[in-house]
């Protein structure tokens, strides 16, 4: 649910961005976005954790934590550094 609410917040936070020409209110629905993905992320890498072990994966997948924190540094740094950019370039 809350995934649901962020996401719909950012529709409405980068189109009335748009419309009233607001970099700061685009760049907020830009870092709120990654905010949902981080938490997309750490969603299934949770639901990947809770898989019990096999004579394949004697640990299970509870080693999918890792990339998921990867992933969610990834997601969290992407979005700021794109915008920086952009303003540096400007």
């Amino acid at each position: 649910m809350g995934v649901a609410l962020n996401l719909g917040f950012v529709i409405v936070e980068f189109i009335y961005g748009q419309l009233v020409h607001s970099l700061a209110l685009v760049a907020d629905a830009g870092h709120n976005l990654s905010d949902v993905l981080a938490a997309l992320l750490a969603w299934g890498g949770a639901a990947l954790a809770r898989h019990r072990p096999t004579p394949g994966r004697t640990y299970g997948l509870r080693r999918s934590s890792i990339p998921r924190c990867i992933g969610c540094a990834h997601a969290m740094r992407h979005p700021s550094t794109t915008y920086f950019l952009a303003e540096v370039s400007c």
